[in-house]
Order: structure tokens, then sequence, then C-alpha cells
């Protein structure tokens, strides 16, 4: 064999070399995978092959990366840099693009950024290529807190690799099921997660594996659910110590720390913490440093914590990363309120919601608006508590306003029309109306197959109810998957298009308190850990009543009184032993309004309570409370919203054009009959036009309701607890949900619904409703008149033929609904028949 055939052979055998490394790390082999690669770089460098050796270098810099040696990686891309001439435009953006990577793991996000614009420059006319630097500039942005950005960025990168790289499809997945557990949509993250990690598992991706592992267990943990959290975090460790990835094995570390803390087990939580620490990554120390100071706090060691958490919150602050720099600014707060710090405690929660409050003004999607505030309320709780604490008038109003800031935002965005809903949406119409199609199938057969109560009878009929149920319950949860893949079609809609215009900021304390009418008094509840407490505001002072319950023990106690409620009203006759249903009434009044009536014995002479609800309190019927004597509806007026600063946004100062004439809707059924009734009666009082029966289809009643100041709707009203989007009302040829609800085109001063239920709400963490009152809140109506659980129809018609005659009398609304209420209660004793009907809205 001659030299040239010899050098040739040596040549060939270095790129098998090279090739074999990507299989080699692919099954966690990343030893013998750096061993080829040095050999064969070192080879070709001997014979000057350049170009082949910078393609070794870019191999060797990828398992290093992998392995978490980043300094070893940064070097190996800048000698693959020099061998690569620049005409191979495509060969120097893929290093450019592993060097902005390996940037992104050592936390130097502006040379990341740099290497990344560079990287696309050159890889633009490759759509894979390009794909892979649009998700890790998307994966960058959310490491700086952009989450709005990088979301929208995934999107795009999404979609150029769907349908032809899995494997590049899978990872990400990952990246944006890592910024949907930041922004706190725990649900959507693990459904990206578990996508990802069934095709990381039959592509055998071992670095895939390992991240999709940890992301699961972060996201298991976050949703309360540690228990399965923890085998994903051991599978993690075990797959990362196999492949030597040291980037893996300290992620795992962190995620270790979390479970350890929230088992009670601080010693633990610092072992892991150290382990956490060890690597390159500035920011995975920081996040070390966090968890050890809430280990060495729960230790009794608030120095040592304070020290640690300070440390975090500088190098947070220092890399630009705002969400870790909230965690270490409330972790630092709770060291220096160990401390008796409290000036210091509140600087750092003041600084940690200004953060909170920049974040969230980034995201277009209202569904991750809600998530995010749902995620980041503590810092807001803490504050307010701690505002409390220092007990002067200004921090009084303060702790009030932080309260505001906490509670509703999404629908005050929408009720003040901050946000543009007029913009051209970029959802596939196609599959947007495949979508809304199918779940208008669904409503329908939910309702038709919806289990009714248990009646005596034969097994037979038995097996037949369960048998509904079986049913009943598949189609909630094909329900609950499309109403799933719309949400994530219409949040990728709003992120594409970004945030239109500036969010809604809430009212101040002065200008609530301002807005209140003579005779108002306001009650406002919150809850922080687990104290109840209430802001009250009456005759120009504001003041707070602290630890009137314990939130776990009212939850209880309001379902047992609700059950009372529903199942009388349930029954045939009308019934007249208010005995059980009283002593649950009373227990409550003592426990929510009499702790307020004896702080503020003054609140006693207001004529109206304007009640803004927290968690379980929104589905209290504060009307039915009784204080031994009467009940609360018997002594003033109630007016319930979702926020003080809803209930007192100014009105329209501009003149409106509105229709005078009311807009009476009905559609009545062999279930529901006296509906006719009801809207013959109504439309006798009113100047009004109205659609009934077949006339009320959806197309119809949206064309009609535009421009009209009062709308009466009577039609069937459902409200699923597990499903509250798939919530709707009954109209003539379908069921419109609430999500076609929202896109009504509202500017009413009053909607009345008469229907069961349409005044259920669920509450999540930061106090955003779902339900049918609040879309008709978030559509435009000013003011909505609802019911909490279903009425017989004569009771409705009577009460609500009596508000509107009341209304004619210029009464305001919560006064016309008081004198019908206490008008039906002479007929009918039981609050379970008079008091489902509330306001809710704008005074």
């Amino acid at each position: 064999m001659n030299a040239a055939t010899l050098a040739q052979d040596v040549i060939e055998h270095a790129r098998s070399g090279i090739a074999s490394m990507h299989a080699l790390a692919k099954l966690g082999r990343t030893h013998d995978a750096i061993l080829r690669g040095v050999s064969a770089r070192d080879v070709l460098r001997a014979r000057s092959r350049d170009d082949l050796s910078a393609r070794a270098e870019l191999n060797l810099a990828n398992v290093y990366k992998m392995r978490g040696e980043h300094r070893e990686a940064i070097a190996c891309l800048n000698h693959a840099l020099l061998g690569v001439p620049e005409s191979e435009s495509s060969a120097r953006g893929t290093i450019e693009n592993t060097l902005g990577e390996t940037l992104l793991q050592l936390d130097s996000l502006a040379l990341a950024a740099a290497a990344f614009d560079r990287a696309e420059e050159l890889l633009r006319p490759l759509p894979l290529a390009h794909a892979v630097v649009i998700g890790n500039r998307a994966d960058l942005f959310s490491r700086e807190g952009r989450f709005g950005d990088a979301l929208r960025e995934f999107a795009r990168a999404q979609s150029l690799v769907s349908a032809t790289a899995p494997g590049h499809h899978a990872r990400l997945l990952l990246e944006e099921a890592e910024t949907l557990l930041l922004l706190g949509a725990h649900a959507d993250a693990l459904v990206a997660t578990d996508a990802a990690l069934s095709t990381a598992s039959a592509k055998g991706l071992h670095a895939e594996l390992v991240r999709g592992c940890l992301v699961r267990a972060r996201a298991l943990i976050a949703a309360g659910r540690a228990a399965e959290a923890t085998p994903e975090a051991a599978r993690a460790l075990t797959l990362a110590r196999e492949s030597c990835d040291a980037r893996g094995i300290r992620a795992a570390a962190l995620v270790a720390c979390e479970l350890a803390l929230f088992e009670g087990n601080p010693s633990q939580a610092l072992l892991h913490a150290a382990i956490a620490r060890e690597g390159d990554s500035e920011l995975d120390i920081a996040r070390a440093d966090i968890y050890a100071a809430h280990a060495q706090l729960a230790m009794n060691n608030p120095e040592n914590a304070l020290h640690r958490a300070r440390s975090a919150r500088s190098t947070a602050e220092a890399l630009g990363v705002r969400i870790v720099e909230i965690d270490a600014a409330v972790a630092q707060a709770d060291c220096e309120r160990a401390l008796g710090r409290i000036d210091h405690c509140i600087e750092s929660l003041t600084h940690a919601v200004s953060l909170a409050e920049d974040i969230r003004g980034t995201l277009a999607a209202q569904r991750h608006r809600s998530a995010f505030a749902s995620a980041c309320l503590r810092p807001y709780e803490n504050l307010a508590l701690d505002l409390l604490a220092r007990g002067d008038a200004t921090s009084l109003g303060l702790a009030f306003a932080t309260v505001e800031r906490a509670r509703s935002r999404v629908l005050l965005d929408t009720v003040l029309r901050s946000i543009d809903r007029t913009c051209a949406t970029t959802v596939d119409d196609g599959e947007l109306a495949r979508l809304r199609a199918r779940l208008s199938a669904l409503h329908a057969s939910a309702a038709r197959e919806a289990p009714t109560q248990p009646e005596p009878g034969s097994p037979s009929n038995d097996l037949r109810r369960e048998s509904v149920r079986h049913t009943h319950a598949q189609m909630l949860e094909l329900m609950r998957e499309h109403e799933r893949s719309l949400d994530l079609l219409v949040a990728r809609d709003e992120n594409a298009r970004g945030v239109q215009s500036m969010f809604a900021q809430p009212l101040d304390t002065e200008s609530i308190v301002d807005a209140l009418e003579s005779g108002d008094a306001l009650l406002a509840y919150f809850s922080a850990g687990d104290e109840l407490f209430a802001f009250v505001a009456h005759d120009g002072t504001l003041s707070c009543v602290r630890a009137i319950a314990h939130t776990s023990d009212l939850a209880p106690l309001i379902e047992k009184f609700l059950f009372q409620l529903r199942s009388t009203a349930r029954d045939g006759a009308t019934p007249r032993n208010t005995r059980a249903t009283q002593v649950l009434s009373r227990a409550l009044y003592d426990v929510v309004i009499d702790p307020i009536m004896r702080s503020r014995i003054d609140v006693a002479l207001a004529s109206r309570l304007v009640v803004v609800p927290f968690g379980t309190l929104h589905a209290l019927p504060f009307a039915a409370l009784f204080d031994g004597t009467r009940f609360l509806i018997e002594r003033f007026e109630i007016h319930t919203a979702p926020s003080a600063s809803i209930a007192c946004r100014p009105r329209p100062t501009s003149a409106r054009k509105l229709l005078d004439r009311a807009l009476v809707i009905g559609v009545a059924d062999q279930h529901a009959p006296l509906i006719s009734r009801e809207i013959k009666q109504i439309a006798a009082l009113l100047p009004c036009d109205v659609l009934e029966g077949a006339q009320a289809t959806i197309a119809s009643v949206r064309g009609a309701v535009r421009a009209r100041r009062c709308i009466h709707l009577a039609c069937h009203g459902r409200f699923i607890a597990s499903l509250p989007m798939a919530s709707g009302l009954k109209l003539a040829d379908a069921w419109m949900p609430v999500r076609d609800l929202l896109e009504l085109e509202l500017d009413a001063d009053l909607v009345v619904l008469t229907g069961c239920e349409t005044g259920r709400h669920a509450v999540d963490a930061g106090e955003e409703l779902t339900g049918i009152a609040r879309a008709f809140l978030a559509a435009g109506a000013r003011c909505v008149v609802t019911t909490l659980w279903p009425v017989r129809d004569a009771v409705a018609i009577d009460i609500a033929t009596d508000f509107h005659r009341r209304l004619l009398t210029k009464q305001r609304p919560s006064a016309a609904l008081r004198e019908a209420m206490l008008a039906a209660r002479q007929n009918t004793v039981h609050p379970a028949w008079w008091a489902p009907f509330v306001v809710l809205g704008t005074l």
C-alpha cells in the first residue's frame, strides 16, 4: 500500500470516528465520544485538514456542552471557526449557533444573543437550521423574562420543523414547556412535556429524556403533586449520571432541593444545593442559593439565609434574569422579616412586585397573564401583610392597592378595554372553525346525556344511570381536550400578534374610596396564607379587619351551606322549615360579617354593602347570611364585584349611541315552559325588542345585543365545575359556551340572566373567574344580575318582573333587586328560593 493510500485511509478512519460521536453521545457514552473526537481531530490537524478538524471540533463542542463542560466547548468552537472559511456560511452558522447555546448555558446572555444573530443571518436559507436558531433565541427570551416573545418564537420554530424533524420538535417542546412552567401554566407544560418525552423515548434522545423528566417533575411539584414528581426526578438523575451529564446532574439537584423543602427536610435541601452550585452556571448557583436560603431559614439561621438570598438576588439582577430575581427578592424578604427588619422586607417585596408587573406586561395571551398572576401571587400577599404590620395610614392604603394589583387583572384589562380586540387574527380559520364545530356538537351531546338525579327503581335502571354517567364523563373529557386545543390555538394567536397596547392599572386607593357613593360600605376580602382579612371603606375612611377566619375552615362551611340551599331548591314544594339552613347561615355570618360589624360599627349605618369576595366567598350568597334576627338583605342592598377597581371604575364620559329599547331573549322548552310567561311579562313592562323561541339563534343574538343598554336573557344555563369554559346558555339552535359569550360585542349597562347557575364561577389563585356572568362582564356589560344556583321558574319570574318594575322607578340595580327579593320572601320563606340572585359588576 503506498503512502497516499495509507494517508487517505487514516483520514477516512478519522472521519468515521467523527461520524460515530453523535451515536455514542445519543447512547449516553459521552466519554467514549470525546476520546473518538480528540483522536480524529489530532489526526486531521496533523494532516492539515482544517475543514475536517473543524467538524471534529464542532462535534466535540456538542458533547462537552451535553456534559456541562462549557469552557471546553467554547475552546473547541473557537478553533472550529478558525478552520472554516467565510464562504461556507452554513458551517459557520452552525458553529455560531452552537456557540450561542453554550454561552446561554454559561448565562452570558448578551454574548449568546449576538451569536444567535450571526447564526440566523447565515442559516436563514436553511429551514431546519433556521428553526434551531429561532428556538434558541426563544430560550434566551424566556431566561430574560420576555415570555411573550419566547412563546411567539417557539411557535415560529415549531411551524418549520413539526412535520419534518420530530427530534428537534421534541427539543422545542421541552424548551417551550420550561417557559410555560415559569409562567405558571403547569397543565400546559405537562402536555408539551409528555408529547416531547414520547418522541425522545422513541428516538433514544438521552439528553432530552433527562431534560423532559426534570421539567415534568417541576411541573408536578408546582401543581402540588410532589409524590408523582419524586420518581421523575430520580429517573432524570439516573439518566444524567449514565451519560456523565454534569449539567443534568446539577439540574436534578435543584429539583431535589425543591422536593426536600416541600417535604420539610431542610438539611437534605442544603446537601442538594451544594451539588447544584458545583458548575460554571451563575444562574444555577443563584437558584441553589435561593433554595439554601429557605433551608437555612427553616433551620433558624436567618443571617446565613439572608447572605444566600442577597447573593442570589445580586447575581440574578446582574444576569438580567427577572423571574429568578423575583424568587430571590421574596427569599430575602422572608429573611428580613425573621430578623425583624420590616422596612427592608417591604423594599424587597416591592421590588419583586414591580418585576412581576413588568413581566406581566410582556404577555399578550390572556391565558398566560392569568397563569402568571396565579403563580406569582406570593409577593403580593406578603407585601400586603407586611404593609399592614407596619400599621400607619399610608401603609394601609398601599396594602389595599397591592391587593387590588393581585386580583382579577385579566378581567380588569378586558372591561377597561385597554386591549385592542379588533386586531386581525393569525389563526387558521379552518382549524378554528373545525374545533368550534366539534365543541358545539359535544356541548349538545353532553346536555342530552347529562346524568339525572338518582331515582328509586330496578337494578336495570341503576345500570342505565351508571352507563349515562360514564358516557357523560367521556364527553366531558373530549370537551376538555378540544377546549385545551382551542385555548392553545388562541394563545398562540395572541402571542403572535404581540402586546397591542398598555394593560390596565387598578385604581389607586384614594380613587376607590372617593368613588363610593354616600351610604356605601366596601368590604373587600383577601386571603394570604390561611388568613382571611377584609379592607373596609365607609364614609371616607379605610381600615382593615385582620384574622377574620382561617380560609381552610371556611370552605367546608360554605360548601355545606350551598348544599342545603341547592338541595332545598330542587324540592317540588315550597319549603317552610328554614332551621337547618339558618344554623349554617348564622355560623357564616358570625365568621364573615360579624367581625367587621364589631370592628367598624359605622358600617351598620350604611345602606349598601359593596362586597368584593375572595376565593370560595365568590359562591356565597351574602344576602342569605343570618344574624340571628334578620337576613343581611333585610339590612342592606348588596352589590358584588370581582375587584374594587371594577366596582368603582368610572362611567363613560362621552355620550354613547345606544338604543333606548331593551332586548328580551327567551328560549322555553319542556323543562322550562314558564319562560314564555316570563318573556311576556317583561315585554309588557319595557319598551323592548323580543327574540323568542326559534328566533333566538346564536347568530341573531350576536347581532341583536349590540348597542343595547339593557338585555334580559331567559334560557337554560349550565355550569360545569370541572370544565368551566364549557359552561354556557342554551339558545334555540345550540349551546353558546363561555368562549363564545366572551366574543359578544356589548356596551350594556345591565344584563339580566335568570337561567340556572349563571352566576357560578371557577376561581383560580389570581382571582380570575371563569363562568357565564364573568363572560358578560368581559364582553362589555357593566353590571350583571344572575343566579348562584337553580331556582324554580315561578319564583324567578316574580323576582325578575318585580326587579324590572322597580328599575323603571329609577332605583339602582342593587336596590331594585333587594326590594324584589324581599317581596318574594313574603311568599317563599326559605332563602333557597329567593336568595340565589346577585348583582355583579360596576356600581
